[in-house]
């Protein structure tokens, strides 16, 4: 069993790059992500055009290795882009670990490929807005391919002791939500780091994203909406896959069996055997699972500021 990660960017990952030249025309002082689409190269020259026009400091297109050529084409349009080719399967999470790592700026953007098709709004006066807020991630209003909203708005509740969401696709300006819809957001670069990233180990892409966004929240950050911040699908929406399975229960023992006391969380021995009773591992795996998520806990104890049942019964005030 991998040992959960203490450190930010702790796993390595086979990636190359391809390094652009510094853009001669900065408007913004802030780092767009895009994560590619294996699925959407036809149009990667269009979202490309649309991004070198805002005017961002740097650009990072990152995604699983595809076509050298391709790129090598795509660099000599598009020059001061930076290019990373992720050798090794992984989630979307870990290319952003990689990504993050190379980000100089304070601030950076995350955008899915098939948002950036239409034109889309983000200006200095914008990110100053955000920058304003203090938040750790801010999240735009998204639309589907038909126009329809999509449920952006993400709301923790507990039924029966088990942890649950409610989504929504209407909001107020600065409403909390749990995470961000497939990551796309404005995100503060050192919390981030600080936070540690996305669990490699957690193996599951919707578990880990929803670990990592807890986790935020657990440690005293904020994630908002933006109504003014308004993002558009140009194909199919991801298709979430959210069986209970061996990443939930990574994520359920570092999550939901903390508790918080005082100025310090930690892990009660008395809920191993409630954990045990909501999963089908051997009693040593069960053990060995326990054991790594009590001792995490225990070496991170004072970057939590709450637990899951104080954040659910403060998340409207």
């Amino acid at each position: 069993m991998n040992t959960i990660p203490s450190i930010f960017n702790q796993h390595h990952i086979n990636y190359s790059i391809l390094e652009g030249k510094k853009s001669s025309s900065i408007k913004l002082p802030l780092t767009c992500i895009v994560l590619r689409d294996t699925e959407f190269t036809q149009y990667r020259s269009i979202v490309l055009e649309q991004l070198c026009s805002k005017g961002f400091e740097r650009i990072i297109s990152v995604g699983l290795k595809s076509s050298m050529a391709a790129l090598n084409e795509l660099q000599s349009k598009f020059s001061s882009v930076d290019y990373i080719e992720i050798q090794d399967t992984v989630t979307q999470g870990e290319m952003l670990n990689v990504a993050v790592s190379l980000v100089k700026t304070e601030y950076f953007l995350v955008l899915q490929e098939s948002m950036c098709v239409q034109s889309f709004t983000f200006s200095k006066s914008l990110m100053e807005k955000f920058i304003e807020k203090d938040a750790f991630c801010i999240c735009p209003l998204l639309y589907s391919p038909s126009h329809e909203a999509v449920n952006v708005k993400i709301e923790p509740f507990a039924k029966d002791s088990n942890f649950i969401f409610n989504e929504y696709n209407q909001f107020l300006n600065d409403a909390k939500t749990l995470y961000p819809f497939d990551l796309a957001a404005f995100y503060k670069t050192q919390t981030f780091i600080y936070l540690g990233g996305f669990d490699y180990t957690i193996k599951s892409s919707y578990w880990q994203k929803i670990d990592f966004f807890i986790r935020s929240w657990l440690w005293g950050e904020k994630v908002l909406l933006s109504s003014a911040f308004i993002l558009n699908y140009s194909n199919s929406m991801p298709n979430e896959e959210r069986t209970i399975d061996y990443s939930y229960l990574k994520f359920y023992i570092k999550n939901i069996l903390p508790e918080f006391f005082n100025d310090h969380a930690y892990i009660p021995f008395s809920s191993f055997f409630a954990f045990k009773l909501k999963n089908h591992c051997g009693l040593s795996e069960s053990i060995s699972l326990f054991n790594s998520a009590k001792k995490w806990v225990n070496e991170n104890k004072y970057r939590f500021k709450t637990d899951v049942k104080k954040m659910i019964e403060n998340w409207e005030r």
